[in-house]
């Protein structure tokens, strides 16, 4: 009985891959599945790897696979380059997106451009890229922590001060309630057991807190200085502050010493007589002082206009400066500016300051007024310096005259001047006058900047003072270290 064996060729390839072929494939080339090295095949068995000795070829006038004369070569040259030594084909990697073998030290597949290097430090050290992910995923939840911690502090704090704005009281146990949504916030963002998370939240807490109180100390000052509420008791705070005002005023007194020596005396006094009042005698007090600062708010917007009018047909008239005739000019425009209704007014106000910023330079007699006046005005000073005469002793009767001879010269040079001339020169001279009211603002300040650094030092140390002292009672403190503790408790993660 044959050997059932016989009928297969058995060897072994470079890479040690035993290999087991039908004894007819002899002296025909193969393909090892595990390196894929082409090989030929012997034509009896054998039990040594062909390690130190070339694959049997045969010529290649023998070869049956009609792969021609470059496949013979590429297999000399292969067989050639593993001559004593293991194929290099068996510690090569395929690529991962092309297949191409490459170098275990490759970082980049030069046939497809594949990046390697990640994929590389994945496979040693699988652990670290998933210990990276969790400090990824946990670093989100927690800046999602701190973002709703504080929105929820913010949150609180709003509602805080339109509850005061609505009601006039502050309610200081809702600092309690900013408190627990800040907590609530980091729990709900991050939801962990953390000392980190409830410091945050902790810290969100009293932001909230003290952006509520900032708010609402803004609130009750506004309230105090302008009447403008419906709370009683600031409107008896706005009546005190509005009558030492009066009085410190009746008495000429407009420093800041002097105000700041008087006003502890003319409030005793002020806070004696509202006292006595009724709310609803202080409600109609507050009502008519801010009905008569309406109206003179209304009236300096009514003279503003009749000013500017008055001046412009004065100075088309050529005018002296300092003549009587403006005055009656500026009664006639004062009447017909009263005729106006109030939406006519703002009109007419919005327009003036349009001509001021923009519109009095398209304006061609503007402009010749303008140049006309100022070289009038140097022509006059100018004489009444050669003379030795003060300027403010201009008598208008006399100097009518000579007022009239520098305008009539100044208007006959400037009108010769082309409109594009008279413009550029008239904002040449606008420029210099500016420079000169700048450098005039900057000697003062320069010469009272000491005063003024200590006065507003001294404005902004009695504001805090006044904030700490008026915001922050005993039992403030008392609900703010609740609202703390719970923000704390809360963002810590224990929810009981």
């Amino acid at each position: 009985m044959s050997e059932p064996n016989a009928e297969f060729v058995r060897f072994y390839c470079q890479c040690e891959t035993k290999l087991k072929v039908p004894k007819a494939a002899a002296g025909k080339r193969v393909q090892c599945p595990k390196c894929g090295f082409k090989l030929v095949v012997p034509a009896s068995s054998s039990t040594e790897p062909l390690r130190d000795a070339s694959p049997q070829l045969e010529p290649p006038s023998t070869l049956e696979d009609g792969d021609g004369l470059l496949d013979d070569l590429m297999s000399l040259e292969q067989a050639a380059e593993t001559t004593g030594q293991r194929s290099v084909v068996e510690s090569q990697k395929p690529c991962p997106n092309c297949g191409v073998s490459l170098s275990p030290e490759a970082a980049m597949c030069l046939a497809c451009g594949r990046d390697l290097s990640a994929q590389k430090e994945a496979k040693k050290s699988p652990k670290a890229a998933a210990v990276a992910g969790g400090l990824a995923k946990r670093g989100g939840r927690f800046a999602l922590g701190c973002t709703l911690s504080g929105a929820g502090a913010l949150i609180g704090a709003v509602v805080w001060t339109v509850v005061c704005f609505v009601t006039g009281y502050e309610f200081s146990l809702i600092a309690w309630g900013v408190g627990l949504l800040a907590g609530y916030g980091m729990a709900l963002g991050y939801g962990k057991q953390n000392g980190k998370a409830g410091i945050v939240a902790t810290l969100m807490a009293g932001g909230g807190v003290l952006a509520a109180k900032i708010m609402i100390f803004s609130f009750v000052l506004y309230a105090v200085f302008t009447g403008d509420t419906d709370n009683v008791d600031f409107q008896r705070e706005f009546l005190k502050v509005s009558m030492v005002e009066e009085k410190l005023d009746e008495q000429g007194l407009y420093s800041d010493d002097e105000r700041d020596s008087k006003w502890d005396v003319f409030y005793e006094e002020a806070t004696v007589e509202v006292e006595e009042l009724s709310d609803e005698e202080v409600r109609d007090k507050c009502a008519a002082m801010q009905a008569e600062e309406a109206e003179s708010a209304l009236a300096d917007q009514r003279f503003r206009l009749a000013d500017h009018r008055a001046e412009l047909r004065a100075d088309g008239m050529g005018m002296l400066p300092y003549s009587s005739k403006r005055e009656e000019l500026r009664d006639e425009e004062m009447e017909a500016v009263r005729q106006l209704s109030a939406e006519d007014l703002d009109g007419a106000i919005a327009e003036l300051e349009h001509w001021e910023e923009k519109g009095r330079w398209s304006s061609p007699q503007y402009v010749t007024n303008f140049l006309v006046y100022e070289r009038a005005r140097e022509e006059m000073l100018a004489a009444y310096e050669d003379t030795g005469e003060d300027e403010e002793e201009f008598d208008e009767e006399k100097d009518a005259a000579e007022w009239k001879k520098h305008y009539d010269k100044a208007m006959s040079e400037v009108t010769e001047l082309s409109l594009q001339d008279q413009l550029s020169k008239a904002k040449a001279m606008e420029e210099e006058r500016q420079r000169e009211h700048d450098r005039f603002l900057a000697e003062l300040e320069e010469r009272f900047a000491t005063q003024d650094d200590e006065d507003s030092f001294d404005d902004e140390e009695g504001i805090v003072s006044l904030f700490f002292s008026s915001m922050f009672g005993p039992f403030d403190a008392i609900c703010i270290m609740l609202a703390m503790y719970s923000a704390f408790k809360l963002g810590l993660g224990e929810a009981s």
